[in-house]
């Protein structure tokens, strides 16, 4: 009983993982920007800033920086570095302050690890939404 209980919930947790990210890809959408994410950029996007093996602080926001100009973008924080559906949140950031107000939610999600990965999809002004940025190593304190 107890391995059917435990095979249903993992499934659970998974559809509620696959459905927090449409959420997030969807939501760029019901910002006003109609065809927002209609088509991916042909350009990638590297993340500059942190530093892979960083100090971040679990109260203070690290300063993202992306290959790109652009300050609207899909961060994606996971407690493991492949970013699987069960470890992966996403979060639509608006601007260079957006992610200050929104590192509360990454440092609930990441519970009691102490290790995250962080990795970015840059949102251009033609509202073209880049392909997965490498992954960044953050220890939190």
């Amino acid at each position: 009983m107890i391995l059917v209980l435990s095979d249903r919930i993992g499934t659970m947790a998974d559809k509620i993982v696959t459905t927090e990210k449409l959420l997030a890809d969807t939501l760029i959408v019901l910002t006003g920007n109609a065809n927002l994410g209609s088509s991916s950029s042909t350009t990638g996007v590297a993340l500059t800033k942190p530093l892979d093996g960083t100090i971040a602080s679990k109260n203070t926001a690290p300063t993202i920086e992306m290959s790109t100009s652009s300050t609207t973008y899909l961060l994606y924080a996971s407690t493991e570095p492949t970013f699987g559906d069960t470890t992966t949140i996403s979060l639509y950031i608006e601007s260079a302050n957006g992610l200050t107000t929104s590192w509360e939610k990454v440092v609930n999600f990441t519970g009691s690890n102490s290790t995250i990965y962080i990795a970015v999809k840059s949102i251009d002004v033609n509202n073209k939404i880049s392909s997965l940025s490498n992954g960044v190593k953050l220890t939190l304190q």
